[in-house]
């Protein structure tokens, strides 16, 4: 979905990829995250971005807001570096487990991120559900029976994790056919939004 989204765009038109790990978009995309390491150009927080106002044509936040400690901030500076006009994608998880880079905060209904970025500005053009039901219940099964297999032991938890993820990955696969179902955002294991700033 980001490669689309990045391709959408004219020619030279510059966007921005906040934390944007090792995921590449094409050379008119500035990746900015907390560590320096390649492909990352820039190094900062994305509750203070180091660009001036009206910067970018777009912006990529995959993954992103669950980790940061000011999701609101991040979406505020996100707002001020986009031309008016500009468009962002943001991509989060619902159902998922936590998964700290370093940390993890907080969890979106596709309602929830629709009116969050609806109250920082943002004119939501389209929302869907990104990674399916799937994938929830096979994480969680894994996630269960490691648990209840480990006996309360943290290294047998490790072992035991190993071995139903292996067991529950079949179960991600259905996401080829529920993700498109009218209910399937209910348990989603991630949503997404694409909006534009107004102006």
């Amino acid at each position: 979905m980001p490669e689309r989204f990045a391709a959408s765009f004219p020619a030279d038109s510059l966007l921005l990829n906040v934390g944007g790990g090792e995921e590449e978009y094409g050379p008119d995309v500035v990746n900015l995250d907390l560590a320096p390491y390649a492909p990352i150009d820039v190094v900062g927080f994305s509750e203070a971005l180091p660009f001036a106002d009206a910067s970018f044509a777009g912006c990529i936040a995959q993954a992103v807001l669950e980790h940061v400690e000011d999701a609101e901030a991040t979406l505020i500076e996100i707002h001020r570096v986009l031309a008016p006009g500009g468009r962002v994608l943001v991509d989060v998880p619902f159902m998922q487990g936590r998964h700290a880079a370093p940390h993890d905060h907080r969890r979106f209904t596709e309602e929830g991120l629709r009116a969050t970025l609806e109250r920082h500005g943002f004119a939501v053009v389209q929302s869907g559900v990104s990674v399916g039901p799937g994938s929830t219940m096979a994480t969680v099964t894994a996630e269960y029976l490691a648990l209840l297999l480990s006996v309360r032991s943290r290294s047998a938890y490790r072992v035991a994790r190993l071995l139903t993820s292996w067991l529950a990955l079949p179960l991600k696969y259905t996401d080829a056919w529920l993700a498109a179902h009218p209910e399937a955002g209910v348990i989603a294991s991630g949503v997404w939004a694409h909006a534009r700033k107004g102006g």
